[in-house]
């Protein structure tokens, strides 16, 4: 094997080594944001409740109570937006890890 083509498989080991370290993180990224959705999801149930006890008792404070859920709700909604991303970013990453990974292995692709 010529010299030449072993540094080339060594480039391409530590690019696809880079691009799942890469991948891992943004996988972690999903795990968190996932946990995120979740809590926000209980914060504006909960606010939801709590509205409802106060609709009786003080209606002036269920509305600011439900203008805080609607905030909660509001913020979700970003959350789960930006997530869409970082999911669109892990498959180009992983489609790129295994471009790489045929390129070390010496594959055409």
């Amino acid at each position: 094997m010529p010299p030449g083509n072993d540094e080339a498989r060594q480039r391409a080991q530590k690019r696809a080594e880079a691009m799942e370290t890469s991948l891992e993180q943004s996988l972690q990224s999903e795990r968190d944001t996932e946990a995120l959705l979740e809590k926000l999801d209980k914060l504006s149930h909960n606010l939801f409740e709590l509205a409802q006890d106060w609709e009786s008792v003080n209606p002036q404070i269920a509305t600011r109570v439900r203008q805080q859920e609607q905030q909660i709700r509001a913020l979700r909604a970003k959350v789960e937006h930006l997530g869409e991303f970082e999911a669109d970013e892990a498959e180009q990453i992983m489609a790129a890890i295994r471009q790489a990974l045929k390129q070390a292995r010496g594959e055409q692709g």
